[in-house]
This record gives C-alpha cells, sequence and structure tokens, in this order.
C-alpha cells in the first residue's frame, strides 16, 4: 500500500560570508504557500514555515498527482523585498512528491531576512521591548545607501556592499534605528541633524547626531558581539580602547564615543578586555539604557523627548541620585537650558554616580 504524497523542502541561500562562502545557509521562519491537486480540478492549500532547520512538509491527499506553490520572506517579524520597485519576490516550489526540494532565494535577501530573526529576537529578549514587523528592500543599485526611513518605517539595505563586514554592520544599525523609534521612544524629529549623510564613526557632528546614530551604532555592537569574524570596531577592545576619542575632546559629539559609551554600561566583569581605564565593573542592563531613552522627560519650559547625548547624560545622571543635576563644567560645554526632568513610569535603578561620571569622562572627555 502505497503513503500518502508528501511534499518536503528546504529554503536556503548561497552565502559569500567569508567564513562559509559558497555554502547553502538554511532561513528558518519564513513562509510557505503550497498546494496539492487531486485530478483535474480538486486543489488543496497548505500555509505553512520553514522550521529551525529551514525545512518545510506539507502532507497532500491520496491520489494527489501535482504539487507547487512557492517560498516567501515573510513573517509576523519581518518581510523582504527586493530592487526599485520593492517587489514582493515569490520563489516557486519546484516539487516531487516525497522528494526533498531545495529551494534557493536571492543570497542578499535570505541573508538580511535570517539575520534579521536573530537581531530581533535579541533585542527583544534584551531590551524588553517589541515593535512591528520590519519591511526590508534589499537594493542591488550602487547608489542605493542602506538607510532607515521614519515616515515608511522602512529600511533599505545596499546589497552590492552587503557581504563585506561593514555591510554585515549596516544592517543592525538600521535596524538599531527602527527599534529605537519605535519600541524604545522616537527621537525629536526637528531636533535630528547631522552636518551631512556621511557621518562616520569619528566624524564631529552634533549631539542629536551622536545620540541617534551612536545608539545605533551600539545596537549593531551589541547584535554583534559574538560574530566571527568581527569588525574591526565592534570588538570588546576597540569600542573600549578610548584614551584619546578625540583632538580636541569632545566625544559627545562623536557617534562612536556614545556608542562606546553605552556599551561600557552594559558590559561588565565577565567582557573585560585587560583595557586600562575602562569601567567592566559597570553592568546596567540594555532594559536600563531603553528606560533612560523612554522614560526621561525634559521640561524646559514644555516636556519633550530626549533627542541629544547630552539630554541622555542629564537623565541618567538625575536618575542614580534623583537630585540637582551637577557635572564637571566640560560636560556643559554643548548644554541646553533645562529646567527640570520627571520620569514617566518611574525612575530606573541605575549604580552608583561616581563610576557613571567616569564613563561620561573617559569616553567624552578622556579624563
Amino acid at each position: 500500500m502505497m503513503s500518502d504524497p508528501v511534499m518536503t523542502g528546504v529554503l536556503t541561500y548561497t552565502s559569500s560570508d567569508s567564513a562559509t562562502f559558497g555554502q547553502q545557509i538554511v532561513i528558518p521562519g519564513a513562509s510557505i504557500q503550497g498546494y496539492c491537486k487531486v485530478g483535474s480540478t480538486n486543489v488543496y492549500y497548505y500555509s505553512t514555515g520553514t522550521n529551525s532547520a529551514g525545512q518545510f512538509s506539507i502532507a497532500c491527499p491520496a491520489g494527489s498527482t501535482s504539487y507547487g506553490g512557492v517560498a516567501k520572506l515573510e513573517s509576523p517579524a519581518a518581510r523582504i523585498a527586493y530592487g526599485f520597485l520593492n517587489l514582493w519576490l515569490d520563489f516557486p516550489l519546484d516539487i516531487d512528491a516525497n522528494v526533498t526540494d531545495t529551494i534557493s532565494v536571492i543570497p542578499e535577501m535570505g541573508a538580511v531576512y535570517r539575520y534579521h530573526q536573530i537581531y530581533n529576537l535579541q533585542a527583544t529578549t534584551e531590551f524588553l521591548r517589541t515593535r512591528g514587523q520590519m519591511k526590508y528592500v534589499v537594493n542591488p543599485g550602487s547608489n542605493a545607501a542602506s538607510k532607515y526611513d521614519t515616515g515608511s518605517d522602512w529600511i533599505q539595505i545596499n546589497a552590492g556592499a552587503y557581504w563585506d563586514a561593514f555591510g554585515h554592520f549596516a544592517t543592525p544599525h538600521e535596524f538599531g534605528h527602527a527599534f529605537h523609534y519605535t519600541a524604545i521612544d522616537r527621537w525629536r524629529s526637528s531636533s535630528y541633524s547631522c552636518v551631512d549623510n556621511d557621518h562616520g564613526f569619528h566624524t564631529f557632528e552634533t549631539t542629536s547626531c551622536a545620540y541617534v546614530e551612536g545608539f545605533a551604532d551600539f545596537f549593531a555592537f551589541w547584535m554583534l558581539r559574538n560574530e566571527s569574524p568581527t569588525y574591526q570596531f565592534w570588538t570588546n577592545g576597540s569600542i573600549e580602547f578610548n584614551s584619546n576619542p578625540a583632538t580636541p575632546p569632545v566625544g559627545i559629539i562623536v557617534e562612536f564615543y556614545f556608542a562606546a559609551t553605552l556599551w561600557d554600561m552594559v558590559d561588565d566583569a565577565s567582557m573585560s578586555d585587560g583595557i586600562g581605564g575602562d569601567d567592566d565593573g559597570v553592568a546596567i542592563t540594555p532594559r536600563d539604557i531603553a528606560d533612560i531613552m523612554l522614560k526621561c522627560r525634559l521640561i524646559s519650559p514644555n516636556e519633550y523627548l530626549i533627542s541629544h547625548t547630552d539630554q541622555f547624560v542629564y537623565c541618567a545622571e538625575y536618575g542614580v541620585n534623583n537630585a540637582a543635576f551637577s557635572l564637571p563644567t566640560t560636560h556643559r560645554q554643548f548644554w541646553g537650558a533645562y529646567g527640570s526632568m520627571t520620569w514617566d513610569g518611574g525612575a530606573p535603578v541605575l549604580p552608583n554616580l561616581t563610576v557613571f561620571r567616569n564613563l561620561w569622562r573617559l569616553n567624552f572627555y578622556a579624563l
């Protein structure tokens, strides 16, 4: 007696990463829309997904004679489009019953989708914040810069530059913007300003640029901290080796040094690198960082969100001792006139004020 036919398959992409070059990497969590046909008229439709090994299975009714369907890079967490026209591509299932089929997708689309599953789960777990479905467009155009658009809540990824180390950094960096803007709290769009669109890790910018871009840098560094091979700036030692952050030392307007400060706030002794001057003894959580960003409301004279590095420092210090603000004079050179602040939903529990001040002084002013 013959068993009923089963459609099975595995969804993959071909890696161009240096460590896995040419290998077929499986894609979990994708959508599978299949059908089985019995006779000439009876068609049965099925919806399932790929498991952690990228596999799917659909049991067809007895007597099925033809099979098919599509794979979609889509889930409640993410959806991936392609090209300048933002095409939602379907990948056909070329299925024979009881024979495992391998469905290969456009590599950059598959990689972005797979890594988003990892980053989204990690961010949700560590920041204790959630956001809706993230829409990406993977664009092969040479001028298609990776970016996050706050208006459409889309991320564009430059496919041509994806496979180098910085390309890998760009994906969680842009997702860091999206997570910041929708899962934590929106920065004030009217105050966000970079000198130009080519801001860099060590470029002198503004306090608003350093805040928004620095958080996204930190987010990417933290998501990638266990990746191998690593990009030079996302290793623990490179992030913390800030003995001379800038000349003159005004790291509060440099995105990398705000990112380094956030890193110093959440790493701990288990990540010690032996570099003098870092503060591995400070160990708050990514959730605490998000709480400062989300709950602090400045009043001067109206209540508004924090959108600058100096405002973050103000809120973090106020959160430690719940008393009048005081920082060394060198930390006030970019200060606005903040009359007072309040916590929306209660202040986070933060560690010793002196230790915090050491972080600001080290990362922003090399003191």
